[in-house]
């Protein structure tokens, strides 16, 4: 996997500004604020781009609830995804991978 190239906050703030929008956001108060930039995260912890230790209590509003850098999520990840493995919630077909999500992570 690709590093991400390392820039400075201010750069990833500029990125984010002229390419990102945000949903639910007013965008001329977020331009004259900036957005919070998050460099890495760890457990439950994200890290901005000062190095400012956050506890993620919305976890990506549900999608990492199990915390980060899990090796034993990576390798099942890694193991699903090798075959189409997303299909939308509303959607009532799940593909097979998707069920496999839902069972204990050892299996």
């Amino acid at each position: 996997m690709a590093a991400i190239e390392k820039r400075s906050r201010e750069a990833w703030q500029e990125l984010d500004k002229d390419h990102h929008l945000h949903p639910f956001t007013d965008h001329k108060s977020l331009h004259e604020k900036r957005s919070r930039i998050i460099a890495r995260a760890e457990g439950v912890y994200i890290y901005d781009a000062d190095d400012n230790k956050i506890l993620d209590g919305m976890s990506g509003l549900w999608c990492v609830n199990a915390g980060y850098g899990r090796q034993e999520l990576v390798r099942r990840s890694a193991r699903l995804s090798s075959t189409a493995c997303f299909s939308p919630a509303p959607d009532p077909s799940r593909m097979t991978p998707s069920c496999a999500w839902s069972g204990p992570i050892g299996t």
